[in-house]
């Protein structure tokens, strides 16, 4: 079972990414981002609250939970996202009373340029609808979509 450090931890580390993506307008070298977006996708993995999204989600209601976006939702974008080139798509989650929530996808990126597009494309999409704040393509190894 979950306990408040857990979500808290998993807020910290969504606020990482926030900030992390804010400070990407200051024009720090591309190596630099890429560095810290990889430290907070490491972070987001760090508890073992992960698990591979197509098995997590089979399971499904009651469970497993969205946070904000449910369960159908989180499969259609873990198929988008693999459909896009992603190399592994996992579900961040917390568990309370036997229930996991799963409010973040972390979202491995393939190094091809062509996929990587393809990729961010899909998640321009998905930032639009869901008003989500935006990490740019800095060749960062994973995406943190968080969903909640």
């Amino acid at each position: 079972m979950s306990d408040n450090g857990t979500v808290m931890r998993i807020i910290a580390v969504a606020a990482t990414v926030v900030a992390i993506a804010a400070t990407a307008a200051c024009k720090k070298p591309r190596d630099k981002l890429a560095a810290e977006l990889d430290q907070a996708c490491r972070d987001a993995v760090a508890d073992g609250l992960v698990a591979d999204a197509g098995p997590w989600l089979a399971v499904g209601p009651p469970a497993h939970i969205g946070s904000e976006v449910d369960v159908d939702e989180m499969r259609a974008l873990t198929e988008s996202f693999q459909a896009g080139g992603a190399t592994r798509v996992q579900v961040a989650y917390v568990e309370i009373e036997d229930v996991q929530i799963g409010g973040m996808l972390v979202v491995d990126l393939p190094r091809a340029a062509a996929a990587r597009a393809d990729l961010f494309r899909r998640y321009a999409e998905l930032v639009a609808r869901l008003e989500l704040d935006p990490v740019a393509d800095h060749g960062q190894p994973c995406l943190l979509v968080g969903l909640d």
